[in-house]
């Protein structure tokens, strides 16, 4: 995906390049936060697994040193009850920046429409009488509701697709640091299924 048409699409449509980066922003928090829900399911899984021996892991896994020296700061014992509390936690704000993430848009959207609207219509009464005999008032209500409608699907579409590329991003880097050769076999594997699919697609 071209970054640079992205913002400059957006920019004609009178969307702002701190509004853009902002939602991408909030997409990048969300998924960076679930992640972080999703890897403290496995300190619970262990601890379910070793009855409960704290010591014994955090002798054995260094992110169970670490683990116990957060909790330890904030004054909180590890038990099973604190880790899911945790895990709930941040699925819980992930959940709350998700909710932040879609008013945003639907802000930044419907006041980019207003604009585009607003500044289409004033400049139509501006323009010249043989230009305004031409088209139609059924054409021009079309272009300021139908088709300004599609554009501004199109652009959120883009930024849409930005948003799933942070995503995979977000969870293939994270992906890595947990296992790297499973992660490199899962992309070859993953790989070679849309290279299938694709030759299917194109027969069909």
């Amino acid at each position: 995906m071209n970054t640079a048409s992205l913002f400059e699409e957006a920019r004609q449509l009178t969307l702002a390049p701190r509004d853009v980066c902002a939602l991408l922003a909030l997409q990048l928090v969300g998924t960076v936060i679930e992640l972080m829900g999703i890897f403290t399911l496995l300190p619970v899984f262990q601890f379910i697994q070793s009855n409960g021996d704290v010591a014994g892991l955090a002798n054995q896994y260094e992110e169970w040193r670490i683990l116990v020296d957060v909790y330890g700061a904030v004054g909180l014992q590890v038990t099973l009850i604190t880790l899911l509390s945790t895990s709930f936690a941040f699925l819980l704000i992930r959940q709350i920046v998700v909710y932040v993430r879609l008013i945003f848009q639907a802000r930044i959207r419907e006041g980019m429409i207003a604009r585009v609207r607003a500044t289409s219509f004033d400049r139509f009464l501006h323009v010249a009488a043989s230009y305004q005999d031409r088209n139609s008032a059924g054409e021009i209500v079309n272009d300021l509701t139908t088709e300004l409608a599609r554009c501004a699907d199109y652009i959120f579409a883009r930024l849409y697709y930005a948003g799933l590329l942070i995503v995979i991003g977000t969870y293939g880097i994270s992906l890595f640091f947990v296992s790297t050769n499973m992660t490199l076999v899962a992309v070859l594997l993953f790989g070679a299924a849309l290279w299938v699919l694709r030759g299917q697609m194109r027969k069909s």
